[in-house]
């Protein structure tokens, strides 16, 4: 079984890249527990287990202006980074484009094998194209409320 999590989670090595990178220090509550369930989840061998993420990082936190695709694995977890061009809209529009890409190529390539979509609600610009391209594959989908405050 194949589980996707699209969300802004990030290794924990990546995580401290990405607070370096930062003018202001943010706070990411969703960081350690999506990662905390994604690390639970990885002690069931039967799961390959794929996390695809929008860096945590914006216009307003970070000079940095272009991210390039990127890959790791940390305690048995994949962790994808999609590109994008870090601009005040064109962060979203760039992310936006490049989760319809890989969750198309993502669907395509394991059609013929069970298949889960988690989506972090907060990431609205990813998962929004992932949950509908999900349901055109028959794919199953589950929404992860982080956040309401």
């Amino acid at each position: 079984m194949n589980l996707l999590l699209v969300s802004s989670v990030v290794s924990s090595q990546k995580y401290e890249h990405c607070r370096e990178l930062r003018h202001k220090k943010l706070l990411d509550p969703n960081q350690k527990y999506l990662l905390q369930l994604l690390q639970g989840l990885a002690y069931n061998k039967d799961i390959t287990i794929s996390a695809v993420s929008a860096l945590p990082v914006s216009a307003s936190s970070c000079s940095k202006r272009n991210f390039s695709l990127d890959m790791e694995i940390e305690s048995s977890i994949r962790f994808i980074y999609l590109p994008f061009i870090n601009g005040k809209y064109l962060r979203y529009i760039t992310l936006f484009l490049s989760t319809l890409s890989y969750i198309l190529r993502w669907c395509v390539i394991n059609r013929k094998e069970k298949n889960i979509l988690l989506c972090d609600s907060l990431i609205m610009q990813c998962s929004v194209i992932a949950k509908l391209i999900a349901h055109l594959f028959g794919i199953k989908v589950v929404a992860i409320v982080t956040d309401l405050t």
